[in-house]
C-alpha cells in the first residue's frame, strides 16, 4: 500500500528515515505524497551503504524534508524520475563519494524551491542530466557539473535566474 505512511510523524513534528546498511533499494513511491503527509524532516543512508536504487517518486511530495544525505553510497547508481519532486523544504541534499551514480533522471529536484546545497563529486560516473531535473531550484546558487556528463535534458535547468551559475568541468588535455 503506497500510503503506509499516511500521517506518520504528525504529533512529533516530523520524523527521520534511516537508511539501513544492508537496503539496497527505497521502493518507487514508499513516501510519496500529494498531500504533504508523511512528515519526513530528513533522509540518511549509512556510511558504507549497500543502496544502489532510489526509486521513482520515492520522497515526491514530502514538503517537509530539509535534508537527504546519501554521502558515501559507494554503491549507489539510480535515483530515479521525480524522486524528491516538489519537495519544497529540501535545502541539502548530498550525493558526493557516490562513484556508481550514473544519471539524475527525469524532474529528480523538479520544484525543489529551497534547495541550497547540492552536493556531487567529479569522480562519479553520471552520463546524464535528465529533463526538468534541477527546473525551479531557485536557491542554488551553483552547480558543479561534472566532465563525465555528456547529455543534458530539456528544461534541465528551466526558470534559473542570472545570478545562478553552472559550472563546467572538463578535462585538459
Amino acid at each position: 500500500d503506497p500510503k503506509v505512511f499516511t500521517n506518520a510523524g504528525t504529533a512529533s513534528g516530523g520524523f527521520t528515515v534511516e537508511i539501513a546498511a544492508n537496503v539496497t533499494k527505497i521502493p518507487a513511491y514508499l513516501f510519496n505524497s500529494t498531500d504533504g503527509n508523511p512528515f519526513v524532516t530528513r533522509v540518511f543512508a549509512d556510511t558504507g551503504s549497500y543502496l544502489d536504487t532510489i526509486g521513482a517518486s520515492a520522497f515526491s511530495g514530502c514538503n517537509m524534508l530539509a535534508s537527504a544525505e546519501f554521502a558515501n553510497c559507494g554503491k549507489l547508481q539510480y535515483i530515479n524520475a521525480a524522486a524528491f519532486q516538489d519537495c519544497t523544504r529540501l535545502v541539502t541534499a548530498d550525493f558526493s563519494n557516490c562513484p556508481e551514480l550514473l544519471n539524475i533522471e527525469n524532474d529528480t529536484f523538479n520544484g525543489c524551491l529551497n534547495l541550497a546545497d547540492f552536493s556531487i563529486s567529479n569522480d562519479e560516473k553520471i552520463d546524464k542530466i535528465g529533463d526538468r531535473a534541477f527546473q525551479d531550484c531557485l536557491a542554488l546558487d551553483t552547480f558543479v557539473l561534472p566532465e563525465s556528463v555528456t547529455k543534458m535534458g530539456v528544461d534541465a535547468y528551466k526558470n534559473w535566474v542570472p545570478a545562478q551559475v553552472i559550472y563546467v568541468l572538463g578535462k585538459t588535455h
